[in-house]
């Protein structure tokens, strides 16, 4: 996309072009899913790399460190450079000439060179693709980077970098600019407005950053916003009413400092029921104990930041309202397959007419109104309900499931934090017959399992903290507990493995579910490497 390769049209973005012609080359084998990565990794056969470098003869260049076979010519187009060793001043210096000689120079790209804080770059006004990725000492970008007129993507993520100069919103072409990790990032440019072109904007990981830019609603091509921070000055800082200009997005989108919004009419402004393209919400609050006085007013914002039916993940922190709105209920969200309520300690109950229907994973945190309330779940008629992790229990839970019926779908529980926790029924296990996981955490008067022991569906079965006399039978597998849980294939108590027949790891897949770290909506390489024939 940033060489200009893809056209959109009305019916496709640039984005949507380019996926589908990835997923054309992965079908003709040019690309390969990678088995350590998330869905986004994919790796290069190296029968297929060699012919792409035929191909692309001296327009395209890789070097790695202490490689000077090569010689970086003139019409030199694609450079990237792969450092494993350290710092290496030899090899700063090559790079700095080979950029000097590199005139036509489109994409340059640094991988691993962590050392590499003072960086020279020349007027390289035909670059398009600028990646500094992963250099940990950088503070600072050259000045010289307000000259790169025709740069359309740049990478400066896992960095130290403090602030990018306002000079960079000279930059009109810009489309993707991407600052992951950037953990001493404090504020975007003021001017970023500017940027008209802009499509992504990836800030994950940069958790000093405090707020966001002024008019960030003229950003009308921003398709990837992963987060929006609500000012609590009237000093041109962005409020929440910025949003609702910003139609296209799509993806993941983390909605910060609520508390700061004025009133639910403002928040009626992000119009985030009109945001059809948003796959997954996180709405957050400042933790209670830093807000006082205005849990009240919470749900008059919550109740306006409904958003689209095709939503399918939504997590909502620190909210102190006492209840949910409607919403949240099956009928608004029906396409909603993950949720996840963190730290809402005044909601005691879901909202009328049951949650969504179509459900697949429920966490739920610090809640202990809502856990202490679960008969009043229905989450038996959850007919898709795959995952459940309840962590916070209240006080007077001495039994586990008690009176909470759960779906006979689940395939992984977990549950933790259940201070007076004291035994697990027997009549709520058995009729899990498609459990395959059981995670117990931190719930230290556990003592008894449960008399007719668990599903035989049950392979792995995982216990920290609980009481030491069951810690005790379980390790020296022997006495009454033990026989009830005897047969599961993987057992792991405090650590310990007591049982294993199977790699727990493996065992232990991502939840297919939750948002994952960094999500970034559309296929991307960020290091391509090769596997041998």
């Amino acid at each position: 996309m940033a060489e200009g390769f893809l056209q959109q049209s009305e019916i496709e973005t640039m984005e949507e072009v380019g996926n589908r012609y990835f997923d054309a080359l992965v079908s003709r084998s040019l690309f390969q899913k990678s088995l350590e990565t998330y869905e986004s990794g994919f790796v290069m056969h190296d029968l297929v790399n060699d012919l792409a470098n035929f191909v692309t003869g001296q327009f395209g260049f890789t070097r790695l460190e202490g490689d000077n076979s090569n010689e970086i010519r003139k019409m030199t187009r694609y450079l990237s450079y792969f450092h494993f060793h350290g710092s290496s001043d030899n090899f700063v210096m090559d790079i700095e000439d080979d950029l000097y000689k590199a005139k036509q120079l489109r994409t340059f790209l640094v991988l691993d060179c962590k050392e590499w804080s003072e960086i020279k770059m020349p007027r390289a006004r035909c670059l398009k693709v600028l990646s500094l990725s992963g250099i940990r000492q950088l503070t600072e970008l050259f000045d010289s980077i307000s000259k790169m007129k025709h740069l359309r993507y740049l990478d400066v993520s896992n960095s130290a970098i403090k602030e990018l100069p306002n000079s960079i919103c000279m930059l009109y072409n810009l489309q993707t600019l991407k600052l992951l990790w950037c953990w001493s990032l404090e504020r975007l440019p003021r001017d970023m407005w500017k940027l008209f072109n802009l499509r992504h904007l990836i800030t994950d990981g940069s958790y000093k950053l405090k707020e966001m830019p002024i008019q960030m609603g003229k950003l009308k091509c921003l398709q990837t916003l992963s987060k929006f921070i609500v000012s609590k000055h009237d000093n041109g800082s962005s409020n929440i009413g910025e949003l609702g200009n910003l139609i296209n997005l799509r993806g993941e989108l983390l909605i910060q400092q609520l508390q700061n919004v004025r009133s639910a009419k403002d928040a009626l402004d992000a119009k985030l029921k009109d945001k059809r393209y948003l796959e997954g919400l996180v709405l957050e609050w400042n933790p209670l104990e830093q807000v006082r006085g205005i849990s009240e007013s919470q749900r008059g914002v919550l109740e306006n930041l409904q958003s689209h039916e095709k939503l399918k993940r939504l997590t909502i922190k620190y909210y102190g309202g006492r209840g949910f709105p409607d919403w949240i209920g099956h009928i608004s969200l029906p396409s909603l397959c993950y949720l996840e309520l963190i730290n809402c300690p005044e909601v005691d109950s879901f909202p009328e007419g049951r949650l969504p229907s179509n459900l697949k994973q429920i966490v739920i945190s610090g809640c202990e109104k809502l856990i202490a309330n679960w008969k009043g779940w229905d989450s038996q008629i959850l007919p898709s309900l795959e995952c459940l992790e309840i962590d916070g229990g209240s006080e007077n839970v001495e039994s586990f499931p008690g009176g909470l019926l759960l779906p006979t779908t689940l395939t992984y529980l977990k549950i933790s934090s259940f201070r007076n926790l004291k035994s697990l029924d027997k009549e709520g296990f058995q009729q899990l017959t498609s459990l395959v996981q059981l995670d117990i955490y931190n719930c230290p008067k556990l003592r008894y399992m449960p008399e007719e022991g668990f599903p035989t569906s049950l392979c792995v079965l995982q216990i920290g903290k609980c009481d030491s006399v069951l810690k005790e039978e379980l390790e020296r597998k022997e006495g009454e507990e033990w026989l009830k849980v005897a047969r599961i294939p993987n057992i792991s108590v405090g650590g310990y493995e007591v049982i294993q027949t199977h790699d727990l790891q493996a065992l232990e897949r991502p939840s297919p579910y939750a948002p994952r770290p960094f999500e970034y909506p559309y296929k991307e390489i960020s290091c391509m490497r090769m596997i041998d024939s």
